[in-house]
């Protein structure tokens, strides 16, 4: 080629101006998509920390879960193989066996259990760590400081209400994140599926003695009864129950519907059929042949049959129900029979009776409002034939008892001593009052104690030792209801075991720490729990 021709081409090369617009066009394009490209990578690499928070706190909370129905299948199966729940098999080992922690309200070590394992078997599987204590009271909503102060020892002496559960998720460690972070908790309680309802049914003891009153091996209409050696409680031929109608029924076979009756000839108690009252309940005007059945508690201790006016013999005269050749210091002879004599005025003596609390409280048991019922009188739940008693009708006595509850079939004619008033609202904070007897036109008040546990009635004066509290049913919460709380220290009315009675047969009346424990409740019902799981919550801690 000439040279001529090739600078001819060279020069038309150089005047084309779109080959220099294409270079620097692919040049702009490449450094967008660079900048598009490290802009991407930057936001997925920002959203792959949360991204990965996000699935740990999913994966913890299902661990979380997951420890809860193990803990829960633990304490199913503390059952025999019949379904009933055994003590003893409760998960419970240790002083400090389970920990809980709330964030800014703290963390506690309690008694109780603690179950800990990975949810699969693959490595770095998120795991579960769950702890449980057992309270008589509910837990929901306490502070882990409470909740130390109230679990139940272990080993478990006696059952539990309820058991509080804390479950902690935990996963595999976040890059950027601290150790705990993605972590997660539940709490949970669950209420045992247990009952406290009380059976009717003890033994009726000539006081002070080991003779018991007892119908025999086979009872019927017309059977004479008997004073025989106390034999073990629940024993059926000395099983009785004292009514509402104010029967005194034999317990040991339901089915044969007998009652003791006064004599039909000569001075021997028999058995009959029971006469229904005329309304449930009712005791007074009598229902047709009900009055030979009905017999009051008097302030003797002795059972003694109903007067025409609706009361009953509270000194000599009138006819008592004893062991015949009883006297007031004298015991009868084993096998002595049960006879309707004239009354006498004696309290201590084998002529008077020490019922089991079992037996029952007469028309007294009708009331389960938590305050005074008809009868005006307050009944123990745990000794439930037992009645708030200023003992020995003194104001001044330095201790109060829980005596047999006094019947008689017209209410009104009870004895002040167990006839109890209360000016409060039951079951509201405002609702502190006075709770006192009448005696005379004087009002004494029930005063918890300036030191001690022993409370006393001296005359009303209106002081906050004299203020009280009763709680009534409490929604969702039994262990709270039907307490009666001090307004001077917030202590609950309470009745002691009978082994620490000062008094011999009575329990003595005391004030305690709140428990939720049924020595603390006052003219209450049977507890009707809401069993299984319930109040399941995340909480912070873990």
């Amino acid at each position: 080629m000439s040279l001529t021709r090739r600078l001819r081409r060279m020069q038309q090369t150089n005047q084309d101006p779109e080959g220099g617009f294409a270079l620097v066009l692919s040049l702009l394009l490449i450094l967008v998509v660079a900048g598009l490209s490290l802009s991407i990578a930057a936001v997925i690499l920002n959203q792959a920390k949360p991204t990965q928070e996000a699935r740990k706190q999913v994966q913890t909370i299902n661990a979380a879960q997951a420890g809860l129905q193990v803990a829960l299948g633990n304490l199913r199966a503390a059952s025999d193989i019949s379904g009933n729940g055994v003590l003893l098999k409760l998960p419970c080992s240790a002083l400090n066996g389970a920990s809980f922690e709330q964030g800014a309200a703290g963390s506690a070590t309690a008694s109780g259990a603690t179950f800990s394992g990975a949810v699969t078997d693959l490595s770095g599987a998120p795991a579960y760590r769950v702890s449980l204590a057992y309270f008589r009271m509910d837990p929901k909503g306490k502070d882990p400081a409470w909740l130390k102060a109230n679990a139940m020892p272990c080993p478990l002496l006696t059952t539990p209400t309820f058991a509080y559960l804390q479950s902690y998720g935990t996963g595999a460690r976040v890059p950027g994140t601290g150790p705990t972070g993605g972590n997660r908790s539940q709490t949970a309680v669950y209420e045992f599926s247990t009952t406290n309802v009380n059976v009717e049914g003890g033994r009726i003891r000539s006081f002070g003695t080991q003779q018991c009153l007892d119908a025999g091996p086979n009872p019927v209409v017309g059977s004479t009864l008997t004073h025989q050696s106390c034999l073990a409680l629940g024993t059926p031929q000395q099983t009785w129950q004292y009514r509402v109608d104010l029967t005194i029924f034999y317990g040991g076979d339901t089915g044969k519907n007998l009652c003791v009756r006064q004599p039909t000839s000569g001075n021997r108690a028999v058995l009959a059929a029971c006469v229904q009252p005329s309304l449930p309940g009712q005791t007074y005007p009598y229902a047709a042949g009900q009055q030979v059945q009905e017999f009051g508690f008097n302030d003797n201790g002795h059972f003694s049959g109903a007067l025409s006016n609706g009361t009953v013999t509270n000194g000599t005269g009138g006819g008592c129900l004893q062991p015949e050749g009883a006297g007031s210091v004298v015991p009868a002879p084993s096998g002595a029979f049960l006879v309707l004599v004239s009354c006498d005025a004696s309290t201590t003596g084998p002529a008077a009776y020490d019922p089991d609390a079992q037996v029952g409280a007469g028309k007294a048991g009708g009331g389960t409002s938590g305050i005074p019922g008809v009868t005006r009188q307050y009944v123990s739940y745990a000794q439930f034939g037992r009645c708030l008693d200023i003992t020995g009708q003194n104001v001044n006595a330095a201790y109060l008892i829980a005596y047999p509850c006094k019947q008689a079939p017209d209410q009104n004619t009870l004895t002040f001593n167990q006839v109890w008033f209360f000016e409060g609202v039951p079951g509201v904070d405002s609702g502190n009052g006075p709770f006192y007897v009448n005696r005379l036109g004087t009002k004494y008040c029930l005063q918890s104690p300036a030191a001690g546990n022993l409370v006393t009635t001296p005359t009303c004066n209106g002081s906050a030792r004299q203020q009280w509290r009763a709680t009534g049913k409490v929604a969702g919460n039994y262990a709270a209801s039907y307490n009666l709380i001090s307004k001077e220290d917030g202590r609950c009315l309470a009745v002691s075991p009978l082994a620490e009675a000062i008094t011999f047969g009575s329990s003595t009346i005391l004030v305690q720490p709140c428990d939720g424990s049924s020595a603390q409740k006052w003219n209450a019902p049977p507890i009707a729990p809401d069993v299984g799981f319930g109040n399941i919550q995340e909480t912070v801690g873990g």
